[in-house]
Formats: C-alpha cells, structure tokens, sequence
C-alpha cells in the first residue's frame, strides 16, 4: 500500500498562498473593530448628549421640575368675629379645610410600566374622595373645570394645569379623612368657616358669608371688607400629595386677622323680642311681624327681630320672604302712628295747642273726596290729647290743613321720611314721600294720618326716638365699635350728636300725649306693671294694585318709663288674621317686650304697683332668675 508523504514544515509556500491565508484570518478582526468604534461612537454620542441635557440645559429642567412643584399657597386670614354689646360672642370661625385637585402633580414623575400614570391617579383621586364626601357630587364639579393648562410656556417655563376646587370648608374631621388616604394630586388646604353661636339668633341683622369666605347678607355683607381680613401667601415647593417639602419655603406673607366686631344688640333681649314677636306672629296667623328696641339716648338699636325667621348656619329650604329684614326692606303706610308726627308739627308750629278745640263730624268732604273715622266714628269737640287718644283721621287732617303742604313735608324730613336712616344695615329703603309741590288737598289729609306716604319700621322707630329724647333726632346705629383681638379692649364710637327737630317743650307735651294713649285710649291693653308707658296705635290698611283691600298692618310704638323714656319699642304685624287692630294685636306684644327689658336692665319702677302687678311681677322675675340660673 503505497503512503503519501507529507511536506515538511518548513516546506516552501508561495507568496500568494500565504496572502490569501491571511486575509481569512484578517477579516474577522476588522469586523469586530468595525462594531467597536461603532460602539464607541455611540458612547461618544450617549455622553455627548447626556453632558448637553445635564450639564448645559441642567438650570433650564431644574426650573422646569421646580416649577412644576413650586406654587403659591394661598394663607387664609382669620375673619372678624362679632359680639353683642355685652361681649357675649354671636358669630366665631371654626377650623376647615377645602379640599383641591392639582393636575400636575398626576403628570409628575410617572411610570407606564407599572400602570403608574397621569389617568390611573386622576381615577385613583376621583374614586378616593367620593368615598371622604359622599354628600359632594366629586364628578360634577371636576366636570365644571377639567384640567386645563394654563400659561404662555415662554422662557422655558412649563405651562401648568390649573388647580380645581371640589369642595370648600369642610368639616375638620372630613378633611382629615382625605389626608389620611394620602391620594396623589389631592390638596387640602387649613381654612375657617363662620359659624354663629345661635343661628336663629338675629339672624336678618348678622347675615350670612358664602363658601368663597366673603359676607353675602346681612352685616357680613355690609361689613364684609373690614372683617374678611387679608389672604397671606406661601411660596414654597410641593410634593405629589400637596405637602409642603421642607427647606423648600421662597417666601411667607402672614395673613392678617379681620376687625372684630361689637354690634349694639343685647344679645338676651333679642332672644325675648323674637320669642314675642314670634308668638304673636303664630297666633294670629300673620303674614310676618317686626319688632324693634332703640335706646332714644344714643340711637343703639338693642334688639332688632323679624318674622319668618330662619337659621343662618343651615339655611337649606329657607325662602327670601324669610331671609328679608322687614324692619329695614319692607315699608308700608304708617297709618295712625303718623298722626303724632303731624300733632308734634303743629305744636312747633303754634298751629295748634293743648287747649285748642277739634271738631269731628264723623266724615268731612274735601274737593271731590271726603274722609272719615274709623268705623264712621263721629268724636264731636275734641282736645288735642282727644284727637290722639281717639286717632281722629279728620282732626288731624284739619291740623295738617293749618300746617300746609310744604311746612308738613318739611317735618316729616326733619323726622327722617324720605331717607334712610343710615343705620349701617344693608338693603335700606327709603320709603315713599312725595314731594309737596305735588300734593292736593285729598294728599294733605291723608299724609297728615299716615296714608299716601310709606315709611319702613326703622324709620318711624327713630322719629318716635326723637320724641323720647326731647325733640333730638339721633341717626339709629347697629355698630357700636370695634374690639382689639390681643388686648379684648372695645374701642366705642362715637354717638351721632342729632339734629333737633322739635323743642323739648313739644316733645315733653307729645309724650304726655302718648301717656294718655295708653292709661286711657286705644293703647290701654298696653299698660305696664309699675311703669307708666306711652304710645300710639296703629292700624294701616294695605294697598295691593293701587286700591286698598282687606288686609292691615297692626302696629304699636311706645316708650317706657315716661320721666326718662329708656326704650323705644315698635311692633308691626302683617296681615294678621281674626283681628287686625294695632291695640289688640301688637299692643300686647309691645307690653310683654316692655316689661321684660325694664326688669331686665334693673329700671327702678315710676308708679306704684297694684297687688294684681306686684304677683304678676313675682312670678315673671321668679322665671327670670330660672332662666339666668
């Protein structure tokens, strides 16, 4: 078997045999340095671009990712709380939170592989505070404002989602439940809410704030810039759950506390005031009542209540008719209460005077009209205090007659008709009096006995004033002054100085007038125990689509005690029904008001007490120690 023998190692090889050996084993390598410069190529390019991004653009996307967590949260101020004139508290603030919803934190550092997105925390939000405030439709009110953004985007700053309010000053305890659940883009923010200590408790004076914090009603509203204080500001930075990140603070205006407050209410006589005025209002079935107390000395109005009432705190179902202050909103014609004002026009005058002698046919015929008394009534020969005691109509017509259009226009001015009465409660009207150029002889008769002229409550409260402190018209007030929150020290204002409208003469005569009244007149269901006591009836017919129909105004405003009138009461009542006589019907009520606030204040008695009185007054100051105890 023939053997093939094999070269030698060293046998020789040609040149192009050994090229070609090593081109096969060159090719390889090349590749494998084509890749690697391609790698590093690509290195090259990754840390080129990571230098631009984090070294070149750094400040530009920190100030991105800074303004996306930095915003101003707005500091809530304190607003004013208000007092009685006694210092007891009527209206405070309490602790709430207002619950938020901040878009940007839901598109902050999210993650899509683990389902961590700007839609999975919007729903995550949504579904959470549905669980804290189930009596807030959370879904409606994102609805009313979806996430918009908001902002130019120049200079580099990112445009940002506005925030969306879902709720406002919510309980402490609900807006700790929605912080405890620590949702993702869900703010709540510290707040106050106003609460008043009584919410049924003078509710048409004190009013009512809405949930923006600002007075809507009532003194709230009319004090609204002096109370509310001033909303601070934080600049700091903010995580994704709405808490501020510490060392973050860019600044800090601390907000400023509202003014307290002090109201001239008596806080407990306003509690009887509505209790009588409501009573009254429920058993006679009336449309609506007021009652006023002034002090004549100062103006102070010490109790000031309508009827329907409602509750300020929960005013859900309440109708504006319970929500208006009559006292200052609702005029009417004042009917025989008016006839004081004329009496006391021409006593000033010397038109008239206590032994000047009246004649009262029953009805007189004036031009084409004629008028007449109360229930065809004919008086015969009247004194001035007999016009009074029997609310003449035609008696009073004859003195407004001697007086004239302008001079009688002139003192129901004087008294404050025609105007409001700058008292500081809001939505005053100023009633209705027409000029005296435009007055026939028919209108002259019958704005000298209180129709064809409108007056609110309030008005004719302050003109009987006049007559209480001795023909000197002061303007009513509803603030007595301010009180410093650090120091609980009452600033007073000053007492308006007046105006005097008749002289101390005729206001002493007028109130020995309204004296009689009551010890012998219509206004005898009026009469105190151990006090003496003066006013005027009235009894006003209700003028609906320019004719006059069978609906009244029962009214009674008196002064008590008659040496030195410490209180003015007023008590109208609107349509009541089964009566509709000022004497019967609000006469009661101003007695039962009377007697409580002269006892009350510890007024000493004028007059002396019958056994009858001296029992009754037991037993009321017997239920009055109960009542403190």
């Amino acid at each position: 078997m023939a053997v093939t023998a094999r070269p030698p190692r060293n046998a020789y090889r040609s040149p192009a045999a050994s090229r070609q050996s090593r081109a096969k084993v060159a090719a390889p390598s090349e590749r494998v340095l084509r890749v690697a410069i391609l790698v590093v190529l690509l290195y090259a390019a990754l840390a080129i671009r990571c230098f631009y991004l984090q070294i070149i653009r750094n400040q530009e996307f920190q100030e991105q990712a800074r303004a996306i967590r930095e915003k101003a949260l707005p500091l809530p101020a304190q607003r004013g709380v208000i007092f009685d004139r006694n210092g007891t508290l009527l209206v405070s603030n309490e602790p709430a939170y207002d619950i938020i919803l901040d878009p940007n934190m839901w598109h902050a550092s999210t993650n899509a592989q683990i389902g961590d997105t700007a839609a999975a925390r919007q729903e995550a939000a949504l579904v959470g505070l549905e669980m804290c405030l189930p009596g807030v439709d959370v879904r409606g009110e994102f609805a009313k404002k979806p996430p918009k953004l908001v902002g130019s985007g120049a200079k580099g700053k990112p445009r940002r989602y506005r925030t969306i309010t879902i709720a406002r000053q919510v309980s402490v305890e609900t807006g700790e439940r929605v912080k405890a659940m620590t949702l993702i883009g869900v703010g709540t923010p510290g707040t106050f809410r106003r609460k008043a200590v009584d919410g049924n408790l003078a509710s048409h004076v004190l009013g009512f704030t809405g949930r923006e914090g600002n007075g809507l009603d009532g003194l709230e509203l009319k004090l609204n810039t002096a109370l509310k204080g001033e909303v601070g500001t934080l600049w700091a930075e903010f995580d994704t759950r709405g808490r501020e990140i510490p060392g973050t603070e860019r600044s800090r205006q601390p907000a400023l506390q509202g003014q307290d407050t002090v109201l001239t209410i008596d806080a407990d006589l306003q509690h009887s005031v509505q209790q009588s005025l409501a009573a009254a209002c429920t058993k006679s079935k009336a449309e609506g009542g007021t009652a006023i107390v002034m002090d004549p000395k100062t103006g102070d109005i010490l109790a000031l209540a309508n009827y329907p009432t409602y509750n300020v705190n929960d005013r859900s179902g309440t109708d504006l008719a319970a929500r208006m202050n009559r006292a200052v909103t609702a005029p009417y014609e004042p009917g025989s209460t008016l006839k004081v004002i004329t009496a006391a026009a021409a006593l000033e005058e010397q038109k008239v005077s206590t032994t000047t002698n009246f004649y009262c046919p029953g009805r007189m015929k004036i031009g084409r009209r004629s008028i007449g008394c109360a229930h065809g009534s004919k008086h015969g020969n009247e004194s001035l205090d007999d016009v009074i005691k029997n609310s003449c109509n035609i008696a009073t017509a004859q003195m407004g007659f001697k007086l004239g259009s302008e001079t009688l226009h002139h003192y129901e001015r004087l008294f404050g008709f025609g105007d409001k009465t700058g008292s500081g409660l809001p939505g005053e009207s100023r009633g209705m009096l027409t000029s005296a150029e435009n007055w026939s002889d028919i209108q002259l008769a019958n704005v000298a006995f209180g129709q064809g002229i409108s007056v609110t409550p309030l008005q004719i409260a302050a003109a009987y004033a006049a007559i209480a402190n001795d023909g000197v018209y002061l303007q009513p007030r509803i603030v007595r002054g301010t009180r410093n929150a650090d120091t609980e020290s009452m600033t007073v204002n000053p007492v308006d100085q007046g105006r005097r409208v008749v002289s101390p003469q005729t206001a002493l005569e007028v109130r020995r007038m309204l004296q009689s009244v009551i010890d012998s007149g219509t206004g005898n269901l009026s009469q105190l125990d151990g006090y003496t006591a003066g006013g005027k009836t009235g009894t006003a017919q209700i003028a609906e689509n320019g004719r006059y129909g069978g609906k009244f105004v029962a009214s009674f405003i008196g002064m008590a005690p008659m040496n030195a009138p410490k209180f003015v009461i007023l008590v109208a009542i609107t349509a009541p029904q089964g009566g509709h006589y000022g004497g019967v019907v609000a006469g009661p009520v101003f007695k039962e008001i009377a007697q409580k606030a002269l006892l009350s204040h510890r007024v000493p008695h004028d007059k002396p007490e019958t056994p009858a009185e001296i029992r009754r007054r037991k037993r009321r100051e017997e239920t009055m120690d109960v009542a403190e105890a």
